[in-house]
């Protein structure tokens, strides 16, 4: 029984750039008792509290989105950052921006976060890999007040 949860650990872990979430933890039917004596072990390295990365996969830019997004089920990546995952041209800032719905107020270190009143369902694209991102039209939108409005 063990082996299996170990495989769709792996699975996720493969997919999400080494990130994992505690719920997803579960869903895969590890216990709580076990998180925290994988975390205690260094088989778990808390990035954010709910969120860990494999001690296999390096921290980086990629697993600070991820742990963004996995940390706030409302939080989406957004502004340049979104910009720069669609491809959209002159999106050149090097840090992590995060949208989450007012009254969220996540402290992420390492992560740009801004709130907004209405965040439809149609502004948010989930990619599969632990991120969601905002759409390219609300991308741009939002974008305008970090890199002005002549660059957009």
């Amino acid at each position: 029984m063990a082996n299996i949860w170990k495989a769709n650990l792996n699975q996720l872990f493969s997919r999400q750039s080494g990130m994992i979430s505690t719920p997803q933890l579960i869903e895969s039917g590890v216990s709580e008792r076990t998180i925290r004596r994988m975390s205690t072990e260094g088989n778990l390295v808390t990035v954010l509290p709910g969120v860990f990365r494999s001690p296999a996969w390096p921290m980086g830019r990629d697993q600070l989105m991820v742990a963004g997004c996995l940390r706030n089920s409302s939080a989406s990546l957004a502004f340049t950052t979104a910009g720069q995952i669609h491809g959209l041209r002159k999106m050149f800032d090097h840090r992590v921006h995060l949208l989450v719905p007012h009254g969220a107020s996540p402290f992420l270190p390492g992560l740009v976060v801004h709130r907004c009143r209405k965040i439809d369902q149609g502004d948010v694209i989930d990619l599969g890999n632990g991120m969601r991102v905002t759409s390219v039209a609300r991308s741009l939108f939002d974008v305008v007040g970090v890199i002005g409005h002549r660059r957009v």
